[in-house]
């Protein structure tokens, strides 16, 4: 992919954008790899092709549709990336509505990148004189609002067609990405895979449990993410669930990319006739309540070795404990507790008191639930986050942590063997974490 950088602009849900010579709103988006209108239409006219928003809505997960007029050379192959994460992936044969589904990131700002490797241009086909690399061509495109089949916690969704009679058909939820389902299971058919999920309770922190029935070629890298967040990343080498643990926001959609970096053909490997690329065969997946673990607020929790209290109540993003401190892991870390002496209605106050931060700077935001508290650029110079948290509904409490910028030692420096920058990426240092009365805090601080 070229490397540029965006220029965002804000988009609401349900706007045409147009293509045409007469209307073409849609130059207010487009990067480069579109030719000029004609009449009713444009081509997409490089082999590459970008297209930058600013999504000013509070969902989720959103659907563009594409309206295709016309094809060169009757098909494409066409890859379509929102921010780095591929939501789409196919041969497009027929004109008509071309749909990708893809999730929007906090600051809904997402940029759309497009690989048309078949794109040519009639003139190299000896057909005119037009050089262009003509692949598709466009009327309009309109983003609305996605709304995937719904699924109660606790029930399973079955990839194998014994088990699809007692559970929910997976045909409902992926959108691409898996091969035609077998009697006990369904192979995943190429690097990508991707399904929503619309949740029918939301706010609430979730395990994850996909068992396998086959892992091709022995071992596979899998990365898994919910939202466009990063929430599992390892090397799968046997059968065991791959399993973590996530947070079903407020809205109660999610949308789940998994990439499969070692999947393969087995034809391509000289392994009989299967031009599949293969990577994980699936036979269930199943999404449980996690049960938060009790925190009485009187009670400090630290984060360095002779004391990570801490841990029991990190459910996702945290590394491995070190003398006086421990990093943070990765963009994501995700904290619960159910606060067993809280005041229904309380305020309370948060502190978060930091070690270092990562590379000298970091920006922070922090939800309760779904509810952001906290927005913030960090450096080396702030040795503590404060934030109040207003009113609870019960006293179960779950703390979402964003760090966009987190990143490696071995990024910035080859020579530096910390390589943890795929999943492990680094931010700042809990030194410890309270919670405290509200009305304390105010008293003994400012009274």
């Amino acid at each position: 992919m070229s490397f540029y950088e965006p220029q965002y602009r804000e988009y609401k849900l349900g706007t045409k954008l147009d293509f045409s010579k007469i209307k073409y709103n849609i130059i207010n988006y487009f990067e480069y790899g579109i030719s000029e209108p004609e009449n009713e239409f444009a081509w997409f006219s490089e082999k590459e092709a970008t297209l930058s928003f600013e999504f000013l809505c509070d969902n989720q997960v959103i659907k563009g549709v594409f309206d295709i007029v016309s094809i060169f050379q009757g098909e494409q192959k066409v890859k379509i990336f929102a921010n780095d994460i591929l939501v789409f992936d196919n041969v497009v044969k027929n004109i008509g509505p071309l749909e990708v589904v893809f999730p929007k990131p906090h600051d809904g700002k997402v940029c759309l990148s497009f690989e048309f490797p078949d794109a040519e241009s009639p003139f190299n086909l000896g057909i005119s004189d037009d050089k262009r690399e003509l692949s598709l061509c466009v009327k309009s495109l309109i983003f609305e609002n996605f709304n995937p089949t719904s699924l109660d916690i606790g029930t399973s969704v079955a990839f194998s067609k014994q088990l699809i009679k007692n559970s929910k058909n997976f045909n409902d939820y992926v959108i691409f990405g898996l091969s035609e389902s077998e009697n006990k299971g369904t192979w995943t058919n190429g690097n990508n895979i991707s399904f929503a999920i619309k949740f029918t309770k939301g706010d609430i922190l979730v395990s994850f449990n996909l068992k396998l029935l086959a892992i091709f070629n022995e071992k596979q890298s899998v990365e898994i993410y919910a939202n466009g967040k990063r929430v599992f990343d390892k090397i799968v080498t046997n059968l065991d669930d791959i399993s973590f643990v996530f947070f079903i926001p407020k809205t109660c959609d999610v949308i789940f990319n998994i990439k499969l970096c070692d999947a393969k053909a087995p034809k391509s490997l000289g392994i009989g006739s299967d031009s599949r690329v293969l990577g994980l065969m699936l036979e269930s997946l199943y999404f449980n309540e996690v049960m938060l673990p009790s925190y009485d607020l009187k009670t400090e929790i630290f984060a360095k070795k002779n004391n990570f209290s801490l841990k029991p109540y990190v459910f996702l993003g945290l590394s491995f404990v070190e003398k006086e401190y421990t990093w943070t892991l990765g963009k994501q870390l995700i904290f619960g507790a159910k606060i067993v002496n809280y005041k229904n209605g309380e305020k309370l106050k948060v502190r978060i008191f930091l070690k270092g931060v990562f590379n000298g700077f970091q920006e922070v935001l922090i939800s309760v639930f779904s509810k952001k508290v906290f927005l913030g650029k960090i450096d080396d110079n702030i040795k503590e986050i404060n934030f109040n948290i207003e009113k609870l509904e019960s006293n179960d409490l779950i703390l979402v942590f964003f760090m966009p910028n987190a990143t490696s030692p071995n990024s910035f420096n080859p020579n530096d063997n910390d390589k943890r920058e795929v999943s492990l990426s680094l931010l700042f240092r809990f030194q410890d974490i309270a919670f405290e009365d509200y009305q304390s805090y105010h008293r003994n601080n400012f009274l």
